[in-house]
């Protein structure tokens, strides 16, 4: 494979004429294979699927066709490209434009209509439920997710203390006593599970590229970075959990929420 490198000192030699690229995109890294129009391979390299990496790789390139998986990221992933001036479906030649056209017409119906919907649930949350505005405060937290907390917890109330949101969602792993030990199990999963898989939700996109830093998300770094097979998946969940209490807390005080509060009072204090 091609270092990066290499294709920047000799993009003049390598990159002439009409490129396609194939782009695999994974949570993590991606990797991408560039064909000259002769369909011949004359790169082969990954990327960090994040913005930045994305902006450093293809914007140096010159015009290219870039065909790439439908998935989490594809969405922001292709809209990124095409602000960087990457071919879209207009560009392709007469045959293959006819022959995806009614595809690319069903997928934009389909973006009207949830474009629709997403504006009447959010319609609905600011005359029906306004206590959703104060949720809305943690990014990665939009009008489905405020809206079903709050509709699924009905009043925040009933929790004695902010941490039973988290029980009460299912996200709490359970304990085994054993011997001097106790092994971490599984979370309960009990409540309803529609609210869990939102919180989950919530919880990828504060953990994901677009995720703002915040006091939530340096914890779940910190757990992810601790390394093994399902370090990540745990750091999600554990995310999700610490979510659902903040969320309470939100509603409950009425506070305005301070994404870097404790980093923050920490600093003061080492001051």
């Amino acid at each position: 494979m091609r270092k990066i490198s290499t294709m920047q000192q000799n993009g003049k030699k390598i990159f002439k004429g009409q490129l396609t690229i194939g782009l695999d995109l994974g949570d993590r890294s991606s990797a991408y294979c560039v064909l000259n129009e002769a369909g011949e391979i004359v790169l082969e390299h990954k990327l960090a699927t994040t913005p930045e990496a994305m902006k450093q790789v293809f914007g140096s390139m010159p015009r290219c066709r870039i065909a790439m998986e439908t998935g989490t990221h594809s969405p922001w992933v292709s809209r990124l490209l095409t602000a960087l001036g990457r071919e879209t479906p207009s560009a392709l030649n007469a045959g293959l434009r006819q022959a995806l056209e009614p595809l690319v017409q069903e997928i934009e119906s389909l973006n009207d209509r949830i474009k629709d919907y997403d504006w009447r649930i959010e319609k609905m949350a600011k005359q029906t439920y306004p206590e959703t505005t104060l949720l809305k405060q943690v990014k990665g937290v939009g009008d489905i997710i405020a809206t079903a907390y709050v509709l699924t917890i009905e009043d925040p109330h009933r929790f004695r203390k902010s941490r039973d949101a988290g029980c009460f969602a299912g996200l709490q792993p359970g304990r085994r006593n054993s011997g001097e030990s106790e092994p971490q199990m599984r979370i309960s999963k009990e409540g309803d599970e529609y609210l869990r898989t939102l919180l989950v939700q919530g919880a990828h996109y504060i953990l994901g590229p677009f995720g703002e830093d915040s006091d939530l998300r340096r914890w779940g770094q910190k757990l992810s970075a601790r390394g093994g097979k399902n370090a990540k998946k745990r750091a999600v969940v554990a995310v999700a959990r610490k979510l659902a209490v903040l969320l309470h807390r939100l509603w409950v005080s009425g506070e305005v929420y301070e994404p870097l509060r404790n980093s923050q009072k920490a600093m003061s204090a080492a001051a």
